[in-house]
């Protein structure tokens, strides 16, 4: 009974550690998000439909791919981190974070097409608009973050208030 304990604990460590490598292109993506959406929430979901394989992807996460594909992010990360850890890390920071962002800020100003047969009451709406109102899956408003920042934005601005002026023909 013990070596099976043995062997079953070494096996989820294993596998833990895999998934762990595995998901750090998502963290990335996410980071990048919630970088451009500082009150937003963003999981896995934003992209990728809920309960698919990670290379299904919505229709929020077919506009990053089909951004991306020429670069072969994927396959670029793939080979990066068989190169290690720091080789994979220099890609992601140097590579992968600037794609997304550019993608990301192109995908933000595009409006939600209108399809054939189906009424979509979002058509014409931009993905920002569509992101700030909460309609993309997997991103929600965190509300601890927004009271933070509209806590820090409200201390600044008494900060600015009772700093006295500049110089003289300040006053």
């Amino acid at each position: 009974m013990s070596r099976f304990l043995i062997v079953l604990t070494a096996f989820v460590w294993v596998a833990l550690g895999t998934l762990g490598d595995e998901t750090m292109a998502h963290t990335v993506f996410k980071k990048s998000i919630e970088k451009a959406y500082p009150v937003m929430k963003v999981s896995c979901n934003a992209c990728h439909k809920k309960g698919e394989k990670k290379t299904v992807r919505n229709d929020f996460g077919e506009l990053f791919f089909k951004e991306m594909k020429a670069d072969k992010v994927t396959q670029s990360w793939k080979d990066a981190k068989a190169n290690g850890r720091d080789a994979q890390k220099a890609y992601e920071k140097d590579t992968m974070t600037p794609l997304f962002e550019a993608a990301l800020k192109k995908i933000m100003k595009a409006t939600v097409p209108e399809v054939e047969g189906v009424t979509n009451p979002d058509a014409g709406k931009t993905w920002d608009e569509m992101i700030n109102a909460e309609k993309v899956d997997g991103m929600t408003i965190d509300q601890k973050k927004k009271e933070k920042l509209e806590k820090e934005a409200a201390e600044k601005a008494a900060a600015e208030a009772a700093a006295p002026p500049a110089n003289e023909d300040d006053k």
